[in-house]
């Protein structure tokens, strides 16, 4: 049986060289592969463009939904303590009503 080692060790040879050196592109591919990066960098800067616009309108949105709910939060805290102040004063009426009962109360005792 006959054993081409030529062979072999060109086959060999142009492995080793094609690991360490990488394969050898043709114009066309090199020009196809760069087509490629472009079609994907634009469609990752259109993405991105689509992303920040998006985010803005999120962020108007949110202040917008910020805004609203501090002027709320206002309101009810007006409201709360309008109320507590006329529970106050109705209350300090009471008071001065049943104080005042009270002294008379008092004065009205014979001694």
């Amino acid at each position: 049986m006959f054993v081409d080692y030529q062979h072999y060790s060109r086959v060999w040879k142009f492995g080793v060289i094609t690991r360490i050196l990488g394969t050898v592109e043709t114009e066309e591919k090199q020009t196809q592969k760069v087509n490629q990066l472009d079609s994907k960098i634009k469609e990752t800067e259109e993405r991105i463009k689509l992303a920040r616009e998006s985010k803005e309108e999120y962020k108007e949105k949110a202040l917008k939904d910020i805004d609203a709910f501090q002027k709320t939060a206002v309101s009810d805290l007006r409201d709360t303590m309008e109320s507590y102040i006329k529970f106050q004063i109705k209350m300090a009426k009471k008071n001065l009503q049943t104080w005042t009962n009270i002294k008379e109360s008092i004065h009205n005792i014979p001694s």
